[in-house]
């Protein structure tokens, strides 16, 4: 008899832009999928399910299982909650007894990932994903960019076991690039975010307009200069005119979603990424000083804590 090959079994702790993103991209490949939240988040995908509209995959509708904990044995468990929640959502997963054989946190910044080890033990893949994602409501999603990418790569697991998480997701059409050390997974993305939420919530302006903007446009190529350098000194190999390129690649019409939070009025990652950057400039002894005014320039016109 031959034998009948076992469906992935995926986590998500966290339905909001990426996670209900990733939980329909799952389901819709046939994954055994189950998001983990709260009762709200829970019970809407419970009755309505998540549709997402994708310039890269189309139109797509997932009804993936729901549960306010993890309760059963998984291969990934995908943590896409934002900063600020973090503390709160991991108190879903922290206690449960399941095996899960890989964490996969997704956030933006740098200094959750200590802190998720400390929390959940070491078997973490450190991850960034790159695209736009947002949330119109709870279950409804719109992935605006043509493309989407995972950077994974980990210190606690072999090659071997980050090779098979990874085929786990690039089987699905997304692409997934493995990289030699964590250090550079996340400063890959962080210099470029940092950039362009920095530019993007100081001017309230799109990509577009401040590419358009003497002004803003050399703001934006100091604080890459000045990223670049933190990272650099953190054991990073980043190269400023890629960061350059990419950002040039973008489209005109992007923002950001630290910029959408503010404008909301909501908890946002304002401090893990722009108050990460600057800590870690400081402990390297690098002044970020065109990135530091900014800082606190936003902090102060947004009374931001």
């Amino acid at each position: 008899m031959a034998k009948v090959e076992r469906k992935p079994r995926i986590a998500i702790l966290g339905s909001g832009s990426v996670g209900g993103f990733l939980a329909t991209i799952f389901y819709n490949y046939g994954y055994n999928v189950c998001c983990i939240g709260s009762n709200k988040s829970i019970n809407d995908i419970n009755q309505n399910g998540i549709t997402l509209n994708s310039k890269k995959f189309g139109r797509l509708h997932a009804k993936p299982d729901v549960s306010i904990n993890l309760n059963h044995k998984v291969d990934l468990l995908f943590i896409t909650v934002k900063s600020p929640f973090l503390n709160d959502a991991i108190k879903y997963v922290i206690n449960s007894n399941q095996e899960i054989k890989a964490i996969i946190p997704l956030l933006n910044g740098i200094e959750h990932i200590d802190y998720l080890r400390r929390k959940l033990g070491n078997n973490l893949i450190v991850g960034m994903i790159t695209g736009q994602f947002i949330r119109e409501n709870h279950t409804y999603l719109k992935h605006t960019t043509s493309h989407v990418k995972i950077d994974l790569a980990s210190a606690d697991l072999s090659f071997v076991q980050l090779s098979k998480a990874a085929k786990i997701i690039s089987n699905t059409g997304i692409d997934v690039k493995i990289h030699e050390t964590e250090t550079n997974v996340v400063w890959e993305k962080l210099v470029k975010l940092n950039a362009l939420a920095c530019t993007t919530v100081a001017s309230m302006k799109s990509l577009g307009s401040i590419r358009l903007d003497k002004f803003w446009k050399k703001k934006l190529k100091e604080i890459i200069k000045e990223g670049a350098s933190v990272a650099k000194a953190d054991g990073a190999n980043i190269i400023e005119n890629n960061i350059i390129q990419d950002i040039q690649q973008l489209p005109a019409e992007l923002s950001t979603s630290l910029q959408r939070d503010i404008q909301k009025g909501v908890p946002s990652e304002f401090d893990s990424i722009i108050g990460a950057v600057i800590r870690k400039g400081e402990y390297h002894n690098i002044e970020c000083k065109i990135m530091k005014d900014l800082y606190h320039k936003i902090k102060y016109r947004y009374k931001l804590s």
